[in-house]
């Protein structure tokens, strides 16, 4: 035999999923495959971007991190489990000097390997927004990045 409170618990618990439940149907995985990496030297910083003028601003990321690739290798997957659904845009690069920031020469040329989502030819100036824009529309969405030293550009 049930209860009042037993039952009012029940449709509490009731309420709350359909409430709650959406927003976890909203979410996706994002699965990136790294490749180009040279194996055994710093670390690799990734960048995700949700917002057009915030893209590639290092400060203004919606999300990000810092991962050592393995020393023998020059591929990395990294993931990113809960994202909202909508539009993105990653930058990524090794931190050889591990000093947490893309290095440049004299002439702002990037001295440590670089790359972004959807691989756009990136020499002379840095990726507009929609060259490396992404949807997340389904559960998960897998890219392929290749990252490379300015003059392999």
């Amino acid at each position: 035999m049930l209860c009042l409170s037993h039952i009012r618990r029940a449709l509490l618990f009731t309420a709350l999923l359909f409430f709650i439940a959406p927003a976890f149907a909203q979410q996706g995985r994002l699965k990136l495959h790294i490749s180009g990496i040279e194996p055994g030297l710093g670390n690799m910083q990734v960048a995700l971007y949700n917002k057009k003028e915030n893209f590639p601003d290092p400060q203004l990321t919606y999300t990000g991190r810092v991962v050592k690739p393995d020393a023998t290798s020059d591929q990395l997957n990294i993931i990113f489990d809960n994202l909202p659904k909508g539009a993105y845009a990653a930058a990524v690069f090794q931190d050889i000097n591990k000093n947490g920031k893309l290095d440049t020469n004299a002439m702002g040329i990037p001295t440590e390997p670089y790359g972004f989502s959807n691989n756009p030819r990136v020499k002379w100036s840095g990726p507009k927004y929609e060259s490396a824009v992404f949807e997340i529309k389904e559960k998960e969405l897998a890219l392929d990045i290749l990252v490379k030293r300015w003059k392999s550009w």
